[in-house]
């Protein structure tokens, strides 16, 4: 957006002027930063090193990201979600008493207004994954159905289920920001397995055999 490419461009700019700045005076060489500099020398040539060979290497053009996301759209998927009323109570008398009450659909929904007017709302959304026991028993029980009252750490807790939305697929807007993360760090760790590979069979192994006890040494792996 042109938003993205004026925050991108400010960035760049901010940049050349500090580093600008910093070569103007010389900071390189002052006493303390030569001295973290000297001291962080190998793990900079490391993170440069590993910035250029891999993460600079990672395609990120909206062909590539599209292609990704079409071949594992399953992966972005939008759990099948149930809005309820979930409320735990400190008595089971109390709880059992809140169950007649969500039974009625005017006594929900005036509970639920009366939540949400209060600033506390007592409607939330669950995920099968979220709480998988909770969530087969409203399945069963359907759009309407109240739970409980069941025993929990919390109290009395009584469930009263809204709606149901079946899982589906996002779409590529919706996923977008989640597949720039997931094909950075798929792609950013098999450029990097792949850059390992290639220093491992070009490194070169040498034994000290005098260290050894003049031992024959094992080949190396």
């Amino acid at each position: 957006t042109v938003d993205n490419v004026k925050d991108a461009i400010a960035y760049q700019l901010l940049e050349r002027l500090l580093r600008e700045r910093a070569a103007a005076q010389g900071l390189e060489r002052r006493p303390d930063i030569a001295r973290q500099l000297a001291e962080r020398a190998e793990y900079l040539d490391v993170a440069g090193f590993v910035a250029r060979e891999v993460y600079a290497k990672i395609a990120h053009d909206s062909v590539t990201l599209r292609r990704h996301f079409e071949a594992v759209k399953s992966d972005y998927d939008i759990e099948e979600r149930a809005t309820v009323i979930r409320l735990a109570l400190p008595s089971r008398g109390e709880a059992g008493a809140m169950r007649q009450r969500l039974t009625l659909p005017a006594g929900a929904e005036s509970l639920a207004a009366q939540s949400a007017r209060a600033g506390a709302s007592y409607t939330t959304v669950l995920t099968f994954s979220s709480d998988t026991a909770l969530f087969r028993r409203m399945k069963l029980g359907g759009v309407g159905a109240v739970l409980g009252p069941d025993s929990t750490s919390d109290g009395w807790r009584v469930v009263k289920l809204l709606a149901l939305e079946p899982r589906r697929h996002r779409t590529y807007d919706e996923a977008q920001p989640m597949v720039e993360r997931n094909w950075y760090d798929r792609e950013g760790e098999r450029l990097m397995r792949d850059l390992l590979d290639a220093l491992r069979r070009r490194a070169v192994i040498r034994t000290n055999d005098r260290a050894l006890g003049g031992r024959p040494a094992k080949a190396a792996h």
